[in-house]
């Protein structure tokens, strides 16, 4: 069974992994990657007090995985995270990062997008927050090979950022989805579902 996490409002240009890196689109500023990852809070409505949304029981689901140390996460745990990203429709953006082929090792083409996101995740407005940094990968190839490759290549994008900008390892939840959330369903080998997502998992 597939799981769908749908990316919101902004999207980067997606290439496949190994394919010729190409300057522009993909080259997002740090200021647009804030804009898109704030958390979209509902606006207050004079005269009616809204409905609570179920903030406490999902933020504990979410700081028991990112303080729990390297236990992989298991299935139903990841169903759980896009049940909650698509509930409280919560900020995602997606992006390219190249990799060197079968490896997670991020190419130094992608060192200026990645840069970008460390610059957007330390800025003030977004300081504090937790981000999921998740990997996808198409179907080509069997399940648990993708599996394994999205969870080694979401932990190294996470590792880039925790080093090179000192953020919080405990705010950056890195999970692997493999090929169970396919972009483009009706095309498994679509370049576009090889992918990195980043969302604000705050509300």
């Amino acid at each position: 069974m597939r799981l769908y996490l749908v990316p919101l409002m902004l999207a980067f240009v997606l290439a496949p992994m190994g394919a010729t890196e190409k300057a522009g689109a993909a080259d997002r500023s740090s200021e647009s990657m804030v804009r898109a990852l704030q958390s979209k809070k509902p606006p207050k409505m004079r005269g009616f007090n809204a409905a609570p949304a179920p903030a406490g029981k999902n933020r504990a689901f979410i700081d028991k995985l990112t303080t729990r140390g390297t236990r992989a996460i298991t299935v139903e745990e990841r169903k759980e995270l896009v049940k909650i990203v698509e509930e409280e429709n919560l900020p995602t953006v997606d992006m390219t990062i190249f990799f060197d082929f079968n490896s997670a090792k991020i190419r130094p083409s992608s060192l200026k997008t990645v840069d970008a996101l460390g610059k957007a995740l330390s800025d003030e407005r977004l300081k504090g927050n937790t981000f999921m940094i998740a990997g996808h990968t198409d179907a080509k190839g069997t399940d648990a090979y993708n599996q394994k490759l999205s969870e080694a290549r979401a932990r190294s994008v996470r590792d880039y950022l925790v080093g090179a900008y000192k953020l919080d390892p405990k705010l950056l939840l890195a999970v692997g989805f493999g090929e169970e959330q396919l972009k483009i369903e009706d095309d498994p080998l679509a370049d576009e579902n090889r992918r990195v997502q980043v969302t604000n998992l705050e509300k």
